[in-house]
């Protein structure tokens, strides 16, 4: 019998990660449909649930994209549109400021 994980009659999937948990909480995972734990030993964590929710919603979502990108991504302000200067617009009115149309 040995480490066999035991199930419920009926049950009609198999694991996608089985992690084995020892005494003083390292873990490793005996099996790894998603390859992202493949021959580590660690400490489950809330990261570690983060990983598995990057896996399952898939390479297009936002989730799947390290949280460094998203900052940086936050972190710059998007570029403000330019206003549209009058057509009889001179190079002294825009260096001033004042880009109204002048009467003239």
């Amino acid at each position: 019998m040995g480490m066999e994980p035991i199930q419920r009659d009926g049950m009609e999937y198999e694991f996608t990660i089985c992690f084995n948990i020892g005494i003083d909480h390292t873990s490793s995972a005996s099996k790894d449909r998603t390859r992202l734990f493949d021959r580590q030993f660690f400490k489950i964590t809330p990261e570690t649930g983060t990983k598995l929710k990057t896996w399952l919603e898939g390479p297009e979502s936002e989730a799947a994209t390290p949280a460094s990108v998203i900052e940086e991504k936050k972190a710059v302000p998007p570029k403000a549109e330019e206003p549209e200067l009058p057509k009889e617009t001179t190079t002294e009115q825009i260096q001033t400021g004042k880009t109204e149309k002048v009467k003239g």
